[in-house]
């Protein structure tokens, strides 16, 4: 197999503009081993997919670096086109437990809820000198951005 070898799986039809990827029809253009592999990953998922490159004998982390579904890595086409796969599973719940009921561990917490700013005025907590899991507020804080959290005021 060629390094440029490029699989190409042809997108048939949308329901409409605003189609979702759920509603996508692939038809391969060719038989070939990397397009058969490409409408795998679309369909079935890249773990599918590694599973068919590797009962084939291929070398799977090479053929991911070597191969393009429709111009896009064939990870990157699995992550686009297949939705099933990523709406069963359930986003990560992350609970964030005090160790002690003291002034600091009660800002770490509230601070990802609220908002470090907001979090130290409610705690008249004005130093930078807070520490949180041995890291400063503001990395604790950035760490749980944008992710699902649930705080727990102290371990039971």
């Amino acid at each position: 197999m060629k390094l440029s070898t490029i699989a190409t799986v042809a997108v048939l039809s949308f329901a409409s503009l605003s189609a979702s990827a759920s509603n996508v029809v692939f038809k391969a253009v060719n038989d070939n081993f990397e397009t058969k592999a490409c409408k795998i990953a679309a369909v079935d998922g890249i773990d599918a997919a590694k599973d068919f490159i590797e009962s084939h004998d291929e070398n799977y982390k090479r053929f991911v670096v070597s191969t393009f579904c429709n111009g896009m890595s064939i990870t990157s086409f699995a992550k686009r086109y297949n939705v099933e796969n990523d709406e069963q599973e359930a986003p990560e719940v992350i609970t964030l437990v005090a160790e002690n009921t003291n002034v600091e561990s009660k800002l770490c917490l509230d601070a990802v809820v609220m908002g470090e700013d907001a979090a130290r005025e409610k705690h008249g907590v004005l130093t930078d000198a807070v520490s949180c899991n041995y890291k400063p507020l503001k990395k604790f804080v950035k760490q749980y951005a944008n992710r699902d959290v649930v705080i727990r005021p102290s371990a039971d």
